[in-house]
């Protein structure tokens, strides 16, 4: 009872050594936070006018002082002195741990592995265990741009942008694939995922084209199958065995990007899938509040991040009053968040290409609700940049402007034929 695999002592000591584990884990954790906002404070900032509609360029460069993260971690004291490679776990992790407080078969190393930061803990055996990992960003550059909204001493939105990635000094390019060989490259990336991720992805399509908010499945076929179950889901998609081709070719259709935005006229593929803070497959977000914002890049495989850090926005209670977003797929509002209503509003812009155009003949009035119609923002950016926004869709930054005072927001535009 107290010995043995479930006794009471085995699991005392089991209970301990998770704990150390995860006390180091949550120090390298916050200790990679802390080395990515040092080394990515430098940023090229464009500042953007509603009321000039002009934009100004200006740059920002700091320099960070670290080569990697293993010279970050050495100058704050968490390698242990005399080694180049043990953790300091005292000075981790704020105290000592069960395990790897510096003897020398009892410890935590981090090492380079596979293009990875790798923290493995050693037992006095000298058995290895793996209890942390992340892609080393050190040979990855991830350049953001920041656009403050407007241009004056008053920020209330940034925009952040990734509009590059670099790795091992070269831009990474777009590839050339046909529609066959992307369509292949789509069921490979889906036979990796779960059947709960496939679902999910396939109502996040749905709702990007029919303009429809179905929060997961169970919500979707509770709505829209009559039999209301999961196995006449996958009936009505042709058999679970047929689900992969079904996402695959919804995905193609709806230009969803699931691996890189592909482009069906060029059969170029993006060499790179980029997540927002909020995980959404997209390379802008749309900052309201000061704080610190993580991208994610996934090349080949590893993932890769980049802290962006925001401080310049000036705190409004007007700011947290109006939301700007999709009324439905062909429509845009500003909603009034406290009574949950649409409003009326004076004029409105939207942010293309570094560009404000003026969208606000698009404001209609359509069964008492004042909108903009989507349709003819295509048409006002296409007369404006000879640029088709409605053939290609995506994500934009909407400006509208109520008594005086600019409301931000991303809003979906969707493919038109």
């Amino acid at each position: 009872m107290l010995t043995g695999q479930n006794g009471i002592l085995t699991q005392a000591n089991n209970a301990k050594v998770e704990q150390s584990h995860g006390a180091v884990r949550e120090g390298i954790a916050l200790a990679y936070n802390e080395y990515q906002i040092e080394i990515n404070t430098a940023s090229n900032t464009k500042l953007a006018s509603t009321e000039t509609v002009q934009i100004q360029g200006e740059e920002e460069k700091a320099l960070a002082s670290y080569s990697s993260f293993l010279d970050f971690l050495e100058s704050k004291g968490y390698i242990k002195e005399g080694t180049t490679d043990v953790l300091n776990v005292e000075k981790l992790t704020g105290g000592k741990q069960a395990l790897g407080n510096g003897t020398d078969t009892d410890i935590y190393k981090i090492e380079e592995q596979d293009g990875s930061y790798v923290v493995n803990y050693y037992n006095e055996e000298g058995t290895q265990e793996e209890i942390w990992s992340i892609a080393n960003n050190d040979n990855v550059e991830i350049s953001i741009t920041k656009t403050n909204l407007p241009n004056d001493q008053n920020v209330v939105a940034v925009l952040l942008t990734v509009d590059k990635v670099i790795q091992n000094g070269s831009e990474i390019q777009s590839i050339n694939v046909t529609g066959e060989e992307y369509g292949n490259m789509l069921l490979e990336k889906l036979g990796t995922m779960k059947d709960e991720e496939k679902e999910n992805l396939f109502v996040d399509i749905y709702n990007n084209f029919a303009g429809t908010r179905f929060k997961n499945i169970d919500e979707f076929i509770e709505e829209m199958i009559s039999e209301n179950s999961k196995d006449a889901f996958y009936e009505a998609m042709g058999g679970k065995e047929n689900f992969d081709y079904v996402l695959a070719e919804e995905i193609y259709k709806n230009d969803y990007n699931l691996i890189g935005k592909y482009d069906k006229e060029t059969e170029e593929l993006q060499g790179y899938v980029v997540k927002n803070p909020d995980g959404e497959n997209s390379n802008i977000y749309l900052v309201t509040k000061n704080g610190d914002y993580t991208f994610r890049v996934e090349i080949e495989g590893k993932e890769y991040s980049k802290m962006v850090h925001v401080d310049n926005i000036t705190p409004s209670e007007e700011n947290n009053n109006y939301s700007v977003e999709n009324i439905d797929v062909d429509n845009v509002g500003l909603k009034d968040i406290k009574n949950d209503t649409y409003t009326t509003f004076s004029n409105a812009y939207i942010y293309y290409k570094e560009q404000l155009i003026d969208i606000t003949e698009a404001i209609k009035m359509k069964n008492d609700i004042q909108l903009i119609d989507v349709s003819d923002i295509g048409e006002i950016v296409y007369d404006a940049t000879s640029e088709s926004i409605t053939r290609r869709g995506g994500k934009f930054v909407c400006i509208i402007i109520k008594d005086g005072q600019p409301y931000y927001g991303i809003i979906d535009i969707p493919i038109y034929a």
